[in-house]
């Protein structure tokens, strides 16, 4: 008896944010996944992207996306570098 299972592997993929809610908070992934951000109007939200926008203004490759899943902000010749605001992880 040979079964042939068909799996759709689109559907497993995830990206990053996704885990990283996962760690932090089961709640705040369930909102993501339904599209409810509250976050946007943060101001430490925005610090971020000012910083992400003005760091390494000499580095010529910024925001590289792969497979729409994971989102690089620079790549070196050795090197992949992520701007962050901080490297803390605030737990709810």
């Amino acid at each position: 008896m040979n079964k042939e299972i068909e799996i759709d592997l689109d559907s497993l993929k995830t990206n990053g944010i996704k885990l990283n809610y996962l760690y932090v908070c089961e709640r705040k992934l369930w909102l993501f996944d339904r599209g409810i951000q509250m976050e946007q109007n943060s101001d430490k939200v925005l610090m971020g992207k000012l910083l992400e926008e003005n760091s390494y203004p000499k580095e010529n490759k910024k925001k590289i996306l792969i497979d729409n899943l994971i989102n690089i902000d620079i790549v070196g010749e050795n090197e992949i570098r992520e701007v962050k605001y901080s490297n803390r992880v605030v737990y709810n």
